[in-house]
């Protein structure tokens, strides 16, 4: 079915593969069966997805998706000021916010099965075929971006935002309520023959002075030799000594935070999406009991 030679899958690939494990989508009947069989009424997640009708919120979610769209040569989306922003937060603290509603049971229910999705499919974990080719979203935003894009191409309107979908189902004990809905990720990644490597979550530190550096010489190749100061050159060969200093410091720290956790994870359960991949698949994912990489 999937006859490219790279590694990874494209994204024509990526959308015929969860075309193939969910062909009702996020929210069809067969959803519902699996994770609600007596109903969406009873089950512990009806309710869960809210919609908040405050204004401001709603205008800034626009703002964002315009800014998320946007293309080079189009004006730029334009963003509540601060003093606004401040001047609204105190007057929407004298007043009683409007109560959020509940969404609707099928939008309820696609948002927190793409969360899931995320929570498997994103956050390091690898998902792969039977020739060892990973189904890659891309980056953590990457992911929660596939996502919304995917449910938007469904329906053909621009619904869903990555923000949606970002970070998935956050900590590991809010994850654990929602076991139903990752076993039934696992039992459909089985069945067409899919596999998960579990990854340790690690924290890193990028470096963006190369890219600005590199946007500034595109935007404007002949400032740096136009405006060559010698004393100012100087003065920032300092600053970036001390800022690598500085980077080499807290990556260490955060390598050091690293292999404390994994060594503390060994105490502890296995996380909520490890339980339900051995739910499903009777033994426990590569990468778990996880190993300290050096890399």
């Amino acid at each position: 079915m999937f006859e490219s030679e790279n590694d990874e899958y494209t994204e024509d690939e990526l959308f015929e593969a969860f075309d193939t494990l969910f062909p009702q989508g996020f929210a069809g009947s067969d959803v519902f069966a699996e994770i609600a069989p007596n109903g969406w009424k009873e089950s512990p997640w009806a309710g869960a997805v809210r919609r908040e009708p405050d204004p401001m919120a709603q205008e800034m979610a626009q703002s964002l998706r315009a800014m998320e769209n946007w293309k080079p040569g189009e004006p730029m989306p334009v963003f509540p000021s601060f003093d606004d922003l401040s001047e609204r937060m105190k007057a929407m603290a004298e007043r009683p916010l409007p109560e959020a509603v509940p969404a609707d049971p099928e939008e309820e229910v696609r948002e927190m099965v793409g969360r899931c999705l995320w929570d498997i499919f994103s956050d390091n974990h690898d998902v792969t075929d039977a020739e060892g080719r990973k189904l890659h979203l891309g980056s953590h935003r990457g992911s929660a971006g596939f996502l919304a894009q995917y449910l938007n191409r469904q329906s053909a309107a621009e619904t869903y935002f990555y923000l949606d979908f970002y970070m998935g189902n956050g900590m590991a004990d809010e994850k654990e309520s929602l076991a139903p809905i990752h076993r039934m990720i696992f039992r459909r990644l089985k069945a067409h023959g899919f596999d998960w490597e579990y990854s340790f979550p690690r924290l890193g530190l990028v470096d963006f002075r190369p890219l600005k550096e590199a946007m500034d010489r595109e935007k404007n190749p002949e400032a740096e030799w136009e405006n060559y100061d010698p004393e100012a050159s100087m003065q920032k060969e300092e600053e970036n000594r001390e800022k690598d200093e500085e980077i080499a410091e807290m990556r260490a720290k955060l390598d050091e935070g690293y292999r404390e956790s994994v060594e503390a994870s060994r105490d502890q359960p296995p996380p909520a999406t490890v339980l339900a991949y051995e739910a499903i698949f009777g033994e426990f994912p590569k990468g778990w009991p996880p190993e300290i990489d050096e890399e």
